[in-house]
């Protein structure tokens, strides 16, 4: 039986996100919509059925069998997040992302396919998918891709927040350079730069990099390449493939970043790779 929490979700999302959005109602409902594209009705049924048991504010807007399919009602429900397949009749789900991306800036994209090729991925991260990730999809994967929408689209605040630069102080310093290198612990996967750190703050990115400085000796882009590039040290040293580690640490193009890396290691990722322990 479906608790009342999910009867009022239910209810919320009938009278329309687009209604919700417009009068300010659709974030403080804490409601998500979602769509799922997927030529396999049993893979559309697994994916919905995953989804809200994962997180029951997820609320299904609608699915679809075919990439044309799937861009219409994309563009006609708004969503938060979709999920397509890469091959579909009727168009790819990239062609139905490369449709409607640009009209629904504010949805997130997925891709869950079965085929593993990188150059299905490398497209999907270049026409700006979030993720791309392999049928069957686990629990704990699903998991992790929810909370980074929710991260995203918290970030992505209609109005954003008003830009100041105040009068420094040594508190006020600790304490915006603390919160930018907390945020950025926690959003380094997501390809976040200082600038949107700094306006998750509410401050400028200049008066963000003062505080920074005076307070760790670094330049915040310079402790944020650092995160991203331990991380792919770690993934590196667990047999992790270059493309596919360029992805997990927040850079979309491979190639800037190698350059990152060899810069910080002194040789390319990919004979750090072949010479793991």
């Amino acid at each position: 039986m479906r608790s009342a929490k999910q009867r009022a979700a239910e209810r919320l999302h009938a009278f329309g996100s687009r209604h919700l959005r417009a009068r300010g109602l659709w974030r403080v409902s804490e409601v998500y919509s979602f769509v799922v594209a997927d030529d396999e009705r049993h893979v559309r049924k697994g994916i919905i059925s995953l989804v809200q048991e994962t997180d029951p504010e997820f609320i299904l807007a609608a699915e679809a069998g075919s990439g044309s399919e799937a861009a219409d009602l994309i563009r006609r429900h708004r969503p938060e997040l979709a999920f397509v397949d890469v091959r579909m009749p009727g168009g790819s789900g990239l062609d139905a992302i490369r449709d409607t991306i640009h009209l629904c800036s504010e949805t997130v994209f997925v891709i869950v396919s079965s085929y593993s090729q990188f150059e299905y991925a490398r497209q999907a991260v270049q026409l700006g998918a979030l993720d791309y990730l392999l049928k069957p999809v686990s629990t704990e994967e699903m998991r992790d891709l929810l909370q980074k929408v929710r991260t995203l689209i918290a970030n992505r605040s209609d109005a954003g927040p008003e830009l100041y630069e105040p009068e420094q102080g040594a508190d006020l310093t600790n304490d915006t350079a603390s919160a930018a290198r907390r945020l950025m612990k926690e959003q380094y996967t997501l390809g976040v730069g200082v600038s949107q750190i700094a306006g998750q703050i509410g401050v400028t990115a200049n008066y963000l990099s003062t505080c920074f400085h005076e307070r760790y000796g670094e330049a915040p882009l310079s402790y944020l390449t650092k995160l991203r590039m331990e991380a792919a040290e770690r993934l590196l040293r667990s047999g992790v493939r270059v493309q596919d580690v360029a992805l997990r640490v927040g850079y979309r193009d491979v190639r800037h970043f190698s350059k990152k890396f060899t810069d910080a290691f002194g040789r390319p990722p990919s004979d750090y790779r072949s010479s793991k322990p």
